[in-house]
């Protein structure tokens, strides 16, 4: 399945695979979803945002495409 621009993405919760072309000089990938809550980052109060497994927020970038993860056989 190709690539989907991040505008497209599921924002109910459902975890994606997402791209980052740029997260630390490099090209990365991470399984995040859309999620809501309260994040004290940086000297400010984040309320939502792409979250990963541990509740982390990436927020010097952001993804610019994702793709649907694979159904378990």
């Amino acid at each position: 399945m190709d690539w989907r621009p991040i505008e497209t993405a599921p924002k109910d919760g459902t975890p994606v695979l997402m791209f980052y072309p740029k997260l630390f000089g490099m090209e990365r990938w991470s399984i995040r979803y859309w999620a809501t809550g309260e994040w004290f980052v940086g000297g400010k109060t984040i309320t939502e945002g792409w979250s990963d497994q541990y509740r982390q927020l990436r927020l010097h970038t952001e993804p610019t495409h994702w793709k649907p993860l694979d159904t378990p056989a």
